[in-house]
C-alpha cells in the first residue's frame, strides 16, 4: 500500500526579504548567492543600536575540502542529504555575549523541514536531513542590540536516491498501553531496521487507524508516547516513513489498542460499538465495525458533560490538530429527567427514570485528500437502565456584604443507548454507554452597595 512522493524542483527561486540578494542561476541547477546584511549604515531609527562586527563562514566536507567560501565570490551552497559538514565561523568586533545562530528553512515544500543550529565562533559540525531548496541566515544576537543578519539560498541534494517500500518492516511496528486510558504509546523504530533508502529517516503516525495521518514528522526512533486514541481494539495503525530524499511511504499492520470500558456511575466517558454498516459507512475504517471509547484519563477534557433544566447533555469532540483536521467525535443530548434541585437550599432529587434520546450524532475526522467528514445522525434511538443522582456539597459562607453560602450540587445521569445511524446515503447501528456529571454552583447575592448580585441556581 506504499506511495512515492516526488520533490519537485523549482524552475527558478525567488526570496523576498528586506534586502535583496544576487542571486546566479547555473546551468547544473545550483544556486549561487552573495550574502548581505540587514543593519543600515546610516543613522539608526531604533532605539536599539545596531551591532557593528563582521562575521562570515566557511564550509568543509568530511575530507577537509573547502565547498564554500563567503570570500570567494560566486561559490556555491550545495550540499548531499545527510552528510556532515563543518561551519567555520569568523567573527570579529562583536560585543561580549553576543550569540550566533544558523536558521536553515526549505522552501520547495509545504511545511518544510526547519532547522535552528547555535553557532560559536570557530568550527561547527552540522548535517541537512532532507534533500531539497533552503534559505539559509546566518544571525548575531545580543541584548540591547538590533540583531545582524546575512542571507544565503541552497541545494540539497539527494546522496542515495534508492530508498524502496519493500524494505521497510510494517510488521515490526509496536503499540504498547500509555499511562491511562486511552493512551497508546508507538513505535515505529524496528520498521525502519533494512530500509535502503538514505537516513535520517522521519516518521509520521496513523495512530487510530482510519487511514488519516495524525501526526507530524518526527525521528522514526523516538517512540511517540502517550497519544490519545478513541478508536480502540483491533485497528489497522499505520505510518508514513520519509528518508532524507523526500521519497515516503506508508506501510501499516494489525495492532491491539486494549481498552476496558468504565464502570458507571462514577466515571466520565461515552462507549459505543459500530455494526451493519451500510453506504457510506460501510469498509469506512472510521465508522465499519468501530468500538469508541472516550474518556477523561489523566486530565484530558474530552469528554464534556452538562445539565440544566431537565436535559442532559454529553459531548466527546477532539481534533488531533493537522491542517486538515476538524473536531471529530459524539454528542448525545437526553430529555425528560426530572429534578426539584435546590442548590441555595441543599435540597431536592433527580429522577431519569422517565428520560429519553432526544438526539444523538456521529461525526468522522478529515483530512485533505483521504476522505471528506462523515456526519451521522441517531434514530429510533432507546434508552435503558438509566438513572441519575445529585450530591449536595455545603460551601463557605459568603463574604461581607453578600448573603447565602457558596454551595455546590454535583448531578449525575448515566444509561445504555441504542440508536440507528444515517448521514442520507448510508448507515449503521450503534449501541453503547454514557456516564457524566456536572457541577452546578451557588453564588453569592447581595453586595457592592445594593447592585444585586447572581439569582442562586434553582432547577
Amino acid at each position: 500500500m506504499g506511495h512515492k512522493k516526488e520533490t519537485l524542483r523549482r524552475a527558478l527561486f525567488v526570496l523576498m526579504l528586506t534586502l535583496p540578494i544576487a542571486i546566479v542561476y547555473n546551468a547544473c541547477s545550483k544556486y549561487q548567492a552573495t550574502s548581505t546584511m540587514n543593519q543600515s549604515s546610516g543613522a539608526s531609527t531604533s532605539n536599539q543600536n545596531y551591532l557593528t562586527g563582521r562575521m562570515s563562514m566557511s564550509l568543509t566536507d568530511a575530507s577537509g575540502n573547502t565547498i564554500y567560501s563567503d570570500s570567494s565570490v560566486g561559490s556555491s551552497l550545495t550540499f548531499k542529504a545527510g552528510t556532515n559538514y563543518e561551519l567555520n565561523l569568523s567573527v570579529t568586533g562583536f560585543p561580549s555575549g553576543t550569540q550566533f545562530s544558523l536558521q536553515m528553512n526549505q522552501t520547495d515544500v509545504v511545511s518544510g523541514t526547519s532547522i535552528a543550529i547555535p553557532l560559536q565562533a570557530g568550527a561547527n559540525s552540522f548535517t541537512v536531513p532532507t534533500q531539497g531548496d533552503y534559505s539559509w541566515q546566518l544571525v548575531a544576537s545580543a541584548a540591547g542590540y538590533q540583531s545582524q543578519t546575512k542571507y544565503y539560498l541552497a541545494d540539497v541534494t539527494c546522496q542515495k536516491p534508492t530508498f524502496t517500500g519493500s524494505s521497510l518492516n510494517p510488521a515490526a511496528l509496536t503499540v504498547s498501553s500509555g499511562s491511562g486510558s486511552n493512551l497508546y504509546n508507538f513505535s515505529a523504530s524496528k520498521v525502519i531496521t533494512n530500509a535502503n533508502g538514505m537516513g535520517p529517516y522521519l516518521c509520521a503516525f496513523d495512530p487510530t487507524g482510519t487511514s488519516i495521518v495524525d501526526t507530524g514528522f518526527t525521528d522514526c526512533t523516538q517512540t511517540l508516547s502517550n497519544f490519545y486514541v478513541n478508536y480502540v481494539n483491533t485497528r489497522n495503525i499505520g505510518v508514513i516513513v520519509k528518508d532524507s530524499c523526500n521519497t515516503t511511504y506508508a506501510v501499516s499492520t494489525p495492532a491491539q489498542l486494549n481498552a476496558t470500558e468504565p464502570a458507571m456511575p462514577g466515571n466520565v466517558f461515552i462507549y459505543g460499538q459500530i455494526s451493519n454498516a451500510t453506504g457510506s459507512a460501510q469498509n469506512d475504517p472510521r465508522v465499519d465495525n468501530v468500538t469508541y471509547l472516550a474518556t477523561n484519563s489523566n486530565g484530558h477534557d474530552i469528554v464534556q458533560p452538562h445539565f440544566s433544566a431537565g436535559s442532559f447533555q454529553i459531548t466527546s469532540s477532539q481534533n488531533y490538530g493537522m491542517p486538515s483536521s476538524q473536531p471529530f467525535g459524539m454528542k448525545i443530548n437526553v430529555s425528560g429527567i426530572q429534578d426539584t434541585i435546590n442548590v441555595s437550599g441543599q435540597t431536592g432529587s433527580v429522577d431519569a427514570s422517565q428520560a429519553y434520546i432526544s438526539s444523538l450524532t456521529y461525526t468522522t475526522d478529515e483530512a485533505g485528500d483521504s476522505a471528506p467528514a462523515l456526519n451521522f445522525s441517531g434514530s429510533n434511538c432507546t434508552l435503558s437502565k438509566q438513572g441519575a443522582k445529585v450530591l449536595f456539597t455545603q460551601g463557605q459562607p459568603c463574604s461581607s456584604g453578600t448573603t447565602g453560602d457558596q454551595n455546590k450540587a454535583t448531578v449525575e445521569v448515566w444509561g445504555h443507548y441504542q440508536c440507528a445511524l444515517t448521514d442520507g446515503s448510508g448507515g449503521a447501528d450503534i449501541s453503547g454507554d454514557f456516564d457524566g456529571y456536572t457541577n452546578l454552583v451557588d453564588s453569592c447575592t447581595g453586595g457592592g452597595g445594593g447592585g444585586g448580585g447572581i439569582v442562586p441556581i434553582t432547577l
